[in-house]
């Protein structure tokens, strides 16, 4: 079995946005899950080389992986935030069809990834 980071080379991706503290990447729908446990694991190998050369060799899980990583068909700061402005009222939702995304820790995207495995 190969890893997400060795799939990711053969997925259509794009980055999207990279501000401050947040990066976006466009995937299809079917390698969304992939491509989150993909930059939850870049964190981990990021941070652990970094604590590594300052002679730290043990990382909690709140440095080591992000808190949580957004799957969603729109870019907006919350994946929960509907975006209601005056030119759009009624929000993402209603107007558009855009249900809420989800936002996934490490733990939840490797479940995810087990029961996608079982298929």
């Amino acid at each position: 079995m190969s890893t997400p980071l060795k799939k990711a080379k053969q997925w259509y991706q794009r980055r999207v946005r990279a501000i401050h503290d947040e990066v976006r990447f466009m995937v299809p729908d079917s390698h969304q899950y992939e491509a989150a446990l993909a930059l939850q694991l870049s964190n981990l190998l990021t941070r652990a080389f970094f604590a590594t050369q300052l002679g730290i060799h043990d990382l909690p899980n709140s440095v080591a992986f992000f808190s949580g990583v957004d799957i969603d068909r729109s870019l907006r700061k919350s994946v929960e935030d509907e975006c209601v402005t005056p030119s759009n009222p009624l929000g993402l939702s209603v107007s558009y069809g855009i249900s809420p995304g989800k936002e996934l820790d490490v733990f939840q995207l490797l479940a995810e990834r087990s029961v996608l495995e079982r298929r």
